[in-house]
């Protein structure tokens, strides 16, 4: 075999897999994120109370597992994937007012902060580490909520 098709074969698996990745990830969003996206879809990068590998779930059935970045500010609060599953996934900012309850919930041995969102008929939770209950009310009462 020369050697012209062995690079082509080796750029197309690599063009097919980027491929597959993009539809996947695009095909993921449907789940609940591109809903969100159609009215909190945000091009900021707001400053605020930053974290990372954040879990969210979009109930009922899609996860995703610490691959969240959050972040709290006065206008609510700012999630983005990270970048590699960013495909069909733009950063979304949830006003604080959807936020229907949070509690601190025990995972096994860890314990994180549950917080329940609402926000356009779509429904999911993200969980925060247990430290950043003080964060959350503190947003939560500058708004008045």
């Amino acid at each position: 075999m020369e050697t012209w098709m062995i690079v082509a074969s080796g750029l197309g698996v690599v063009i097919l897999f980027v491929a597959f990745w993009c539809v996947t990830c695009s095909l993921i969003s449907r789940s609940g994120w591109a809903g969100l996206a159609k009215e909190f879809a945000t091009t900021l990068s707001p400053a605020g109370k930053r974290f990372r590998f954040v879990s969210a779930l979009f109930r009922p059935l899609t996860s995703y597992k610490n691959s969240i970045r959050v972040t709290l500010t006065d206008a609510g609060i700012h999630l983005a994937v990270m970048p590699l599953f960013r495909v069909g996934h733009p950063p979304l900012l949830i006003p604080w007012q959807h936020v229907e309850r949070y509690e601190e919930h025990k995972v096994l041995a860890y314990s994180k902060l549950r917080i329940e969102i609402n926000a356009a008929g779509i429904a999911f939770d993200i969980m925060l580490p247990a430290g950043s209950k003080a964060d959350v009310d503190a947003y939560l009462a500058k708004r008045g909520l």
